[in-house]
């Protein structure tokens, strides 16, 4: 016995099945579009919460306070998080990075990590702290500083002094066993370094700041014999009295 297949109306089928389909997807992208428009513009989801985590050196009050003006009223989605940092971190240069993420429907965190202070350069009862890459963080009183100061000559830049300067003493980390007093800089761009050991100050004369890591090696091994000077800006012929 045999069955007869009417295949005009199989393919019938087979296009209604397709169109339903279609129409079904089609529905579903104009439910999501409107879903997202309705989000991207709804003053339901408007930003009304900024928290600010880390940061000590940095203003926490001003960066929130900044955050609120710029997002003020927007909607979330259209906050973009990445630009705010962006333009955050250029306006609170204190800052290493500062990262602003989503929160929760209508709230934003900000995550600051501070620079960190190397060095500073002191004028008068102020004093111009700098980090380990000579960027500029803040101007705090002189007075009670824990940092090493850098005296600029006259005629030295000195912010190119203390991004140097900066870079030297982050070369020499726990090289030198001594408590580093002072570091000067001359317009030649020579650099001293004044520093404290058990036998009393002892003056080393680093010169330029290249191969700052090696001079400082030499240098160490020179200060247990109590000199007063050490000069190492030729780290192959060094000289000490």
């Amino acid at each position: 016995m045999s069955t007869s297949i009417d295949l005009g109306e199989l393919r019938r089928s087979r296009r209604r099945s397709t169109l339903v389909r279609w129409g079904v997807a089609a529905v579903s992208v104009c439910v999501l579009v409107g879903l997202a428009a309705t989000a991207w513009f709804s003053p339901l989801l408007a930003v009304d919460s900024v928290t600010v985590e880390g940061g000590e050196i940095v203003d926490a009050d001003a960066v929130r306070a900044d955050v609120e003006s710029r997002t003020a009223g927007v909607p979330l989605p259209q906050v973009r998080t990445h630009s705010l940092s962006q333009d955050l971190q250029e306006e609170h240069t204190a800052a290493a990075s500062i990262d602003v993420s989503y929160a929760g429907p209508r709230s934003l965190r900000v995550t600051v990590v501070d620079r960190q202070p190397v060095i500073a350069v002191v004028s008068g009862a102020e004093a111009v702290r700098y980090d380990a890459d000579g960027v500029r963080i803040d101007a705090v009183p002189a007075a009670g500083l824990a940092l090493p100061v850098l005296t600029v000559a006259d005629g030295a830049d000195a912010a190119s002094a203390a991004r140097d300067g900066a870079a030297l003493l982050t070369d020499i980390d726990g090289v030198l066993d001594a408590e580093v007093d002072e570091l000067t800089v001359e317009p030649t761009g020579t650099f001293v370094l004044r520093v404290h050991t058990d036998d009393g100050p002892t003056e080393i004369v680093f010169g330029a700041v290249d191969d700052a890591e090696r001079k400082g090696r030499v240098a160490a091994a020179l200060l247990g014999e109590g000199h007063e000077r050490i000069d190492v800006s030729v780290p192959d012929v060094p000289t000490a009295g």
